[in-house]
């Protein structure tokens, strides 16, 4: 009884030396990714999985990483593995979630992100993500109710403000659409495609000259978008 005591203590140790090694190196690969040095990350994150291949958080972060680099296949691939590890991953299931909307694989991104808000109601960047995941599957009511249940959590973030307005637009609801894309640049003035979006509202309701300002700063922005639009005004 007492060897087979020892050999069980022996046993737990080695596996909770190899998880803290596991671990350690996730959190050094964790390091160079906030210094952006992505694919340096990823090669850690798999010298983690090596040393512990049930290790959920070295498949999570190798998973996220991916994601930055737009490679989505392997994000899915790491972020299910994570997932089958450990189901009520929150941030796997939301990184897997980017990953679907990456793959284009819309219902299967709102999947994940109803699972992932049925765990926290209010998490803002569930919300508008699977906002843009209904948009992108032309369920524009779905999407713009989305974007304002994350809108009432977070107000000061930009892009949310022009989601819903383009959903707005979709729903040919152009007024209150402008009145998003104007909150969104007070919010931050460089948001490019607010210009654009505003520009586009202008243009329809034949305010061609307040379009053409719009268009012009968003193209200063770095929005090309913009410039397509600006050779049609300035050949009509």
């Amino acid at each position: 009884m007492t060897k087979y005591l020892l050999f069980v203590i022996l046993v737990l140790g080695n596996f909770y030396s190899i998880a803290q090694t596991a671990e350690e190196i996730v959190n050094k690969g964790f390091a160079l990714q906030k210094e952006n040095k992505i694919k340096e990350a990823i090669l850690l994150y798999t010298q983690a999985i090596k040393a512990d291949s049930t290790y959920d958080n070295a498949y999570y972060y190798r998973g996220a990483a991916y994601n930055r680099l737009s490679q989505y296949d392997k994000a899915h691939k790491d972020l299910s593995k994570c997932l089958g590890l450990y189901s009520w991953h929150f941030f796997a299931l939301y990184e897997r979630g980017l990953a679907h909307i990456g793959l284009k694989k819309y219902s299967s991104a709102i999947y994940d992100f109803n699972h992932l808000l049925d765990m926290n109601t209010n998490f803002a960047r569930g919300y508008y993500h699977r906002g843009k995941a209904n948009m992108a599957y032309r369920n524009y009511t779905a999407a713009f109710n989305d974007f304002d249940r994350a809108i009432q959590i977070n107000n000061k973030y930009a892009p949310v403000f022009v989601d819903r307005g383009k959903t707005l637009m979709k729903l040919n609801k152009l007024e209150k659409a402008e009145d998003d894309f104007t909150k969104a640049i007070s919010i931050d003035d460089k948001c490019a495609e607010a210009y654009y979006q505003r520009g586009i509202v202008y243009s329809k309701s034949q305010r061609t000259e307040m379009a053409r300002i719009d268009w012009e700063k968003a193209l200063s922005l770095g929005y090309q978008k913009a410039k397509l639009v600006l050779s049609q005004y300035r050949s009509e």
